[in-house]
């Protein structure tokens, strides 16, 4: 399944401002806005994609959690 990871344009903007503040403080950098939106738009597909990988695992992790909690349950046979 292949997934287009889009930003609404509030979190289009955020992101931008982010970048240019990083760019600004930490590298003394000015960058524009298409500059920041470049650089987001290849980040966001790699980025989106990890994080969703990990919600993924996480829910799996979590649902064999309650799947161990539901057989502790058991009644145990003569």
């Amino acid at each position: 399944m292949k997934k287009e990871w889009k930003l609404t344009k509030e979190q289009q903007a955020q992101t931008i401002k982010a970048v240019q503040t990083y760019f600004s403080e930490e590298r003394q950098e000015e960058i524009g806005d298409l500059a920041a939106l470049l650089l987001i738009d290849q980040l966001v597909p790699v980025l989106a994609g990890s994080f969703y990988n990990q919600g993924v695992n996480d829910s799996i992790e979590r649902a064999q959690n309650h799947i161990e909690e539901l057989y502790a349950l058991e009644i145990p046979l003569p």
